[in-house]
């Protein structure tokens, strides 16, 4: 009785870890940076991509699981053995992640509590949100939003003094093209044509608009939007900061962004430490289980034989 239990309690949890090793190849072969980019300094995660250790880390669930079902469908000793053994391996590394997270989220926790820079690692994450909001953010006024809205984020040129110029490279406001048009208008018009037009904040304008697009990143835009919009003291410095890579002090991105994203760091760290908690203590039945069933498929075998 209690042998069967174990082997059908195997074959359903290794279903679920056929599919959670699938979903975990897919999760590492389609995504590259992201949030675990930024937040990387403030872990003790390997500086080897996260992406990268998360589709070996799936292909060796898929397999692991493979192994347990076909193990326990056959209630081959051998074969329990081997996936009790790596299943123990796995166990190790699902609490090693576990405890990582936990101790993230108690760094972004006292983070919170502390003025910026908290520590030297929050620096280097500052560093990596700022790029990666810098880019991201620009490079959308850049290509995607409208004339109008880029025009006021980008340039402190009063209402009229925009109207004049959308008039002059003949823009729509409301096209959703940003500045690319206006860019293309500067190089092709006479300094003399100009007038009062403020080139030079312009042309810097543009060069960003060259440098930014280059993370792939598409989540962020949403997130800044709900929690931390671009203003123009923040496309300000992102200009700076795109056209020189020069981490200039004071930081008007990163500290105005701080408290939303501390706290998205203590949810995603919770949310992978609680995640591991979990696959750790499915790890731990399946140990128990596939020695269960390797015990009894050995006294079961010599039931057989004294028979």
């Amino acid at each position: 009785m209690w042998s069967e239990v174990s082997k059908y309690t195997l074959i359903v949890l290794n279903i679920g870890f056929v599919v959670a090793g699938a979903l975990l190849i897919y999760i590492g072969a389609t995504n590259t940076g992201g949030w675990t980019d930024v937040f990387n300094p403030a872990t003790n995660a390997a500086t080897v991509s996260v992406f990268h250790l998360v589709l070996a880390f799936g292909i060796l669930v898929l397999l692991i699981a493979l192994m347990g079902l076909f193990g326990a469908m056959k209630r081959s000793k051998c074969l329990l053995y081997t996936y009790a053994l790596f299943v123990f391996i796995a166990l190790v590394i699902f609490v090693l992640i576990m405890i990582t997270g936990f101790t993230s989220a108690s760094t972004a926790n006292k983070w919170d509590d502390a003025t910026f820079p908290a520590e030297n690692a929050e620096t280097s994450v500052a560093e990596a949100f700022d790029t990666a909001y810098c880019s991201v953010l620009v490079d959308h006024y850049c290509v995607s939003g409208s004339v109008s809205d880029a025009m006021s984020i980008f340039s402190s040129t009063s209402a009229s003094a925009a109207a004049t110029i959308i008039k002059l490279f003949n823009l729509n406001a409301d096209e959703r093209v940003g500045f690319k048009n206006l860019c293309a208008s500067l190089n092709t018009t006479s300094k003399d044509s100009l007038g009062t037009v403020n080139v030079e904040t312009f042309n810097a304008t543009c060069t960003a608009c060259k440098q930014a697009g280059s993370v792939d990143f598409s989540s962020l835009y949403d997130w800044a939007q709900d929690h931390c919009p671009l203003t123009t003291s923040s496309a300000t410095w992102c200009v700076n900061y795109l056209n020189t890579k020069n981490y200039a002090s004071p930081d008007v991105v990163y500290t105005k962004c701080r408290p939303a994203v501390l706290d998205l760091f203590k949810k995603f760290a919770n949310k992978i430490a609680i995640g591991s908690l979990v696959f750790s203590c499915v790890s731990l039945i399946l140990l128990i289980m596939a020695c269960t069933t390797a015990r009894t498929t050995n006294k079961d075998q010599d039931v057989y034989t004294a028979a």
